[in-house]
Protein backbone atom coordinates (compact mmCIF):
# COMPACT_ATOMS: atom_id res chain seq x y z
CA UNK A 1 0.00 0.00 0.00
CA UNK A 2 2.69 2.56 0.56
CA UNK A 3 4.16 2.02 -2.68
CA UNK A 4 1.30 2.80 -4.73
CA UNK A 5 0.63 5.90 -2.71
CA UNK A 6 3.95 6.96 -3.37
CA UNK A 7 3.76 6.50 -7.13
CA UNK A 8 0.42 8.54 -6.80
CA UNK A 9 2.23 11.13 -5.12
CA UNK A 10 4.66 11.14 -8.08
CA UNK A 11 1.55 11.16 -10.48
CA UNK A 12 0.11 14.13 -9.12
CA UNK A 13 3.61 15.80 -8.82
CA UNK A 14 4.11 15.19 -12.57
CA UNK A 15 0.70 15.81 -13.28
CA UNK A 16 0.34 19.73 -12.65
CA UNK A 17 3.67 20.86 -14.75
CA UNK A 18 3.48 21.79 -18.24
CA UNK A 19 4.73 24.69 -20.75
CA UNK A 20 7.93 24.80 -18.98
CA UNK A 21 11.67 23.36 -19.57
CA UNK A 22 11.40 20.09 -18.26
CA UNK A 23 14.14 18.85 -16.26
CA UNK A 24 14.13 16.10 -13.48
CA UNK A 25 15.25 17.42 -10.44
CA UNK A 26 15.58 16.94 -6.59
CA UNK A 27 16.70 18.82 -3.03
CA UNK A 28 18.75 17.88 -0.87
CA UNK A 29 19.03 14.20 -2.31
CA UNK A 30 22.61 12.44 -3.29
CA UNK A 31 22.44 12.62 -6.79
CA UNK A 32 24.56 9.43 -8.32
CA UNK A 33 26.19 11.70 -10.89
CA UNK A 34 26.32 15.37 -11.56
CA UNK A 35 24.73 14.81 -15.29
CA UNK A 36 21.50 16.73 -16.07
CA UNK A 37 18.62 14.89 -18.56
CA UNK A 38 16.73 17.76 -20.29
CA UNK A 39 14.00 15.49 -22.12
CA UNK A 40 10.89 17.71 -23.03
CA UNK A 41 9.78 20.73 -22.65
CA UNK A 42 8.09 19.95 -19.91
CA UNK A 43 9.42 20.87 -16.09
CA UNK A 44 8.93 17.83 -13.60
CA UNK A 45 10.16 17.96 -10.07
CA UNK A 46 10.58 14.40 -8.72
CA UNK A 47 11.00 14.72 -4.63
CA UNK A 48 11.91 11.65 -2.82
CA UNK A 49 12.65 10.63 0.49
CA UNK A 50 16.28 12.52 1.17
CA UNK A 51 17.06 9.84 4.21
CA UNK A 52 16.75 6.52 2.13
CA UNK A 53 16.08 7.37 -1.82
CA UNK A 54 19.56 7.43 -4.66
CA UNK A 55 19.13 9.09 -7.36
CA UNK A 56 20.88 8.11 -10.89
CA UNK A 57 20.79 10.61 -13.59
CA UNK A 58 22.22 7.51 -15.93
CA UNK A 59 21.25 3.46 -16.57
CA UNK A 60 25.34 2.96 -16.24
CA UNK A 61 25.03 4.84 -12.72
CA UNK A 62 22.54 2.84 -11.38
CA UNK A 63 24.07 -0.93 -12.96
CA UNK A 64 27.31 -0.01 -10.46
CA UNK A 65 25.78 1.47 -7.65
CA UNK A 66 25.41 -0.43 -3.78
CA UNK A 67 21.80 -0.68 -4.43
CA UNK A 68 21.84 -2.97 -7.85
CA UNK A 69 24.34 -5.12 -6.54
CA UNK A 70 22.98 -5.62 -3.22
CA UNK A 71 20.31 -6.97 -5.33
CA UNK A 72 21.99 -9.34 -6.80
CA UNK A 73 23.80 -10.61 -4.09
CA UNK A 74 20.88 -10.90 -2.40
CA UNK A 75 19.70 -13.07 -4.96
CA UNK A 76 17.01 -10.75 -6.79
CA UNK A 77 18.37 -10.12 -10.40
CA UNK A 78 17.58 -6.15 -11.19
CA UNK A 79 15.32 -5.49 -14.02
CA UNK A 80 16.34 -3.45 -16.38
CA UNK A 81 13.81 -2.06 -18.56
CA UNK A 82 13.60 -2.10 -22.71
CA UNK A 83 11.98 0.29 -24.41
CA UNK A 84 11.75 2.53 -27.68
CA UNK A 85 14.09 5.14 -27.42
CA UNK A 86 13.00 6.98 -29.70
CA UNK A 87 9.79 7.72 -28.70
CA UNK A 88 10.60 7.20 -24.63
CA UNK A 89 13.21 9.46 -23.11
CA UNK A 90 14.82 8.01 -19.18
CA UNK A 91 15.25 11.14 -17.07
CA UNK A 92 16.10 9.51 -13.88
CA UNK A 93 16.20 6.12 -12.14
CA UNK A 94 15.38 6.35 -7.90
CA UNK A 95 15.93 3.52 -5.73
CA UNK A 96 14.40 3.54 -2.04
CA UNK A 97 15.45 0.90 0.26
CA UNK A 98 13.91 -2.41 -1.90
CA UNK A 99 12.25 -0.48 -4.61
CA UNK A 100 13.46 1.23 -7.75
CA UNK A 101 11.80 3.83 -9.96
CA UNK A 102 11.97 4.46 -13.82
CA UNK A 103 11.26 7.84 -14.70
CA UNK A 104 10.31 8.17 -18.37
CA UNK A 105 8.57 10.47 -20.77
CA UNK A 106 6.61 9.55 -23.83
CA UNK A 107 7.73 12.20 -26.54
CA UNK A 108 4.73 10.98 -28.73
CA UNK A 109 1.92 11.27 -26.20
CA UNK A 110 3.91 14.02 -24.18
CA UNK A 111 2.77 12.02 -20.87
CA UNK A 112 5.12 11.27 -18.04
CA UNK A 113 6.08 7.30 -16.52
CA UNK A 114 6.76 5.67 -13.27
CA UNK A 115 7.65 2.34 -13.70
CA UNK A 116 8.15 0.71 -10.34
CA UNK A 117 9.71 -2.39 -9.27
CA UNK A 118 10.12 -4.11 -5.74
CA UNK A 119 11.69 -7.04 -4.99
CA UNK A 120 11.88 -8.64 -1.64
CA UNK A 121 8.09 -8.04 -1.15
CA UNK A 122 5.61 -9.85 0.56
CA UNK A 123 3.20 -10.53 -2.71
CA UNK A 124 3.82 -13.50 -3.79
CA UNK A 125 0.58 -14.45 -5.86
CA UNK A 126 -2.20 -12.31 -7.64
CA UNK A 127 -4.67 -12.82 -4.93
CA UNK A 128 -2.22 -11.23 -2.32
CA UNK A 129 -2.02 -8.08 -4.79
CA UNK A 130 -5.91 -7.82 -4.74
CA UNK A 131 -6.14 -8.17 -1.47
CA UNK A 132 -3.56 -5.43 -0.49
CA UNK A 133 -5.85 -3.20 -2.99
CA UNK A 134 -9.40 -4.22 -2.79
CA UNK A 135 -11.61 -1.78 -4.46
CA UNK A 136 -14.64 -2.18 -5.95
CA UNK A 137 -13.38 -1.18 -9.22
CA UNK A 138 -10.02 -2.81 -9.93
CA UNK A 139 -10.13 -4.94 -12.80
CA UNK A 140 -8.08 -8.45 -13.23
CA UNK A 141 -7.77 -8.99 -16.66
CA UNK A 142 -4.45 -10.29 -18.50
CA UNK A 143 -1.84 -8.57 -21.41
CA UNK A 144 0.78 -9.79 -23.70
CA UNK A 145 4.42 -8.12 -23.37
CA UNK A 146 7.62 -9.50 -24.58
CA UNK A 147 5.53 -12.61 -26.32
CA UNK A 148 3.98 -13.36 -22.31
CA UNK A 149 1.03 -13.46 -21.14
CA UNK A 150 0.55 -11.86 -17.55
CA UNK A 151 -2.17 -11.15 -15.08
CA UNK A 152 -2.15 -7.89 -14.84
CA UNK A 153 -4.46 -5.58 -11.69
CA UNK A 154 -5.74 -2.07 -12.92
CA UNK A 155 -5.98 -0.14 -9.49
CA UNK A 156 -8.18 2.71 -9.92
CA UNK A 157 -7.93 5.83 -8.51
CA UNK A 158 -11.04 7.91 -8.84
CA UNK A 159 -10.99 12.22 -8.82
CA UNK A 160 -13.52 14.38 -7.74
CA UNK A 161 -13.82 16.92 -10.49
CA UNK A 162 -16.86 18.91 -9.82
CA UNK A 163 -18.50 17.89 -6.26
CA UNK A 164 -21.99 19.62 -7.33
CA UNK A 165 -22.19 18.08 -10.02
CA UNK A 166 -20.72 14.85 -8.67
CA UNK A 167 -18.40 14.18 -11.56
CA UNK A 168 -15.90 12.56 -11.44
CA UNK A 169 -13.21 10.41 -13.56
CA UNK A 170 -10.61 8.01 -12.64
CA UNK A 171 -6.91 7.41 -13.14
CA UNK A 172 -5.81 3.70 -13.97
CA UNK A 173 -2.74 2.46 -12.86
CA UNK A 174 -1.05 -1.20 -13.88
CA UNK A 175 0.27 -3.87 -11.15
CA UNK A 176 1.64 -6.97 -11.80
CA UNK A 177 3.90 -9.55 -10.38
CA UNK A 178 6.92 -10.36 -12.87
CA UNK A 179 8.46 -13.12 -10.75
CA UNK A 180 8.11 -14.42 -7.39
CA UNK A 181 8.86 -11.45 -4.86
CA UNK A 182 8.62 -9.19 -7.38
CA UNK A 183 6.00 -6.30 -8.22
CA UNK A 184 5.79 -4.01 -10.74
CA UNK A 185 3.52 -0.97 -11.63
CA UNK A 186 3.06 1.51 -14.24
CA UNK A 187 1.78 4.92 -13.96
CA UNK A 188 1.00 6.92 -16.31
CA UNK A 189 -0.17 10.64 -16.22
CA UNK A 190 -3.53 11.26 -17.47
CA UNK A 191 -4.66 7.52 -18.45
CA UNK A 192 -8.42 7.43 -18.18
CA UNK A 193 -9.17 4.22 -19.71
CA UNK A 194 -8.74 0.73 -19.50
CA UNK A 195 -7.31 0.49 -23.14
CA UNK A 196 -5.02 3.63 -22.66
CA UNK A 197 -3.20 1.76 -19.84
CA UNK A 198 -3.13 -1.53 -21.13
CA UNK A 199 -1.68 -0.28 -24.65
CA UNK A 200 1.76 0.48 -22.67
CA UNK A 201 2.00 -2.55 -21.32
CA UNK A 202 4.06 -4.13 -24.21
CA UNK A 203 5.95 -0.83 -25.05
CA UNK A 204 7.90 -1.85 -22.21
CA UNK A 205 9.07 -4.75 -21.28
CA UNK A 206 11.61 -6.17 -18.38
CA UNK A 207 14.74 -8.10 -18.53
CA UNK A 208 16.49 -9.79 -15.60
CA UNK A 209 20.51 -8.86 -15.06
CA UNK A 210 21.59 -12.21 -14.16
CA UNK A 211 24.97 -11.64 -14.37
CA UNK A 212 27.08 -12.21 -11.13
CA UNK A 213 27.24 -9.16 -8.33
CA UNK A 214 30.47 -7.11 -8.77
CA UNK A 215 32.97 -7.83 -5.74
Amino acid sequence: MKKILCIIALQLLLCGCENTEKTFTSENVESATVTTTEISPEETEVFVDEDTSIIYETLDAFKSSDFYNTMKSEGYPPYLLEFDEERYDLGKIISNTSSYDYILYDNEAEVNIVYSIMYDTYIEEMSDLQAAFPYSDNILTTAECGGEIYDVYLITSPYNVDSEKNSTFTDYDLAFLPDFRYEAYLTINGITTTDEILSYFDDFVLVPDESQAAQ
